[in-house]
């Protein structure tokens, strides 16, 4: 015959006994079987919204480093575009008469924004960060 294990629960923890050729034992079954089962559920979601968080952040981080970059990008392209008039058209001369198209992001109102559209080179070096007209100049290609 074999080994039949019955549910009658021992007095010790973990333990079933069991009945067999021997007779009647206790068997050690080494864990908890309500821990057990709760443990898993717990662990899982702590794990998930730890994932979760980790991923939320890592978006966050990089969708406003692309926002930023592809402002300064736009930008770039609007001051290549005022140099070129500068330095092709204007032979490096007429500084404040240069103007292109662009929209600043985020401007309602005065130069480069939704309502005036025109940006003078002036304002496209200062917000690249040139400090005076001579930088500029010589980021265009002049002087």
């Amino acid at each position: 015959m074999g080994t039949h294990m019955s549910k009658v629960r021992s007095g010790k923890k973990n333990n079933i006994i069991c009945s067999g050729k021997e007779g009647y034992r206790e068997k050690n079954l080494g864990f908890s079987p309500v821990m057990k089962g709760l443990s898993l559920p717990i662990n899982v979601i702590v794990i998930i919204a730890i994932a979760i968080l980790v991923l939320v952040v890592l978006a966050a981080f990089f969708g406003l480093n692309f926002g930023l970059s592809s402002q300064t990008i736009a930008r770039e392209q609007a001051l290549d575009r005022a140099c070129r008039e500068f330095r092709d058209l204007n032979n490096c001369g007429g500084f404040d008469s240069v103007r292109v198209n662009y929209v600043e992001p985020g401007l309602t109102s005065g130069e480069c924004s939704t309502t005036n559209d025109l940006c003078s080179l002036r304002t496209l070096c200062t917000r690249a960060g040139f400090e005076n007209e001579v930088e500029c100049g010589k980021r265009c290609g002049c002087r």
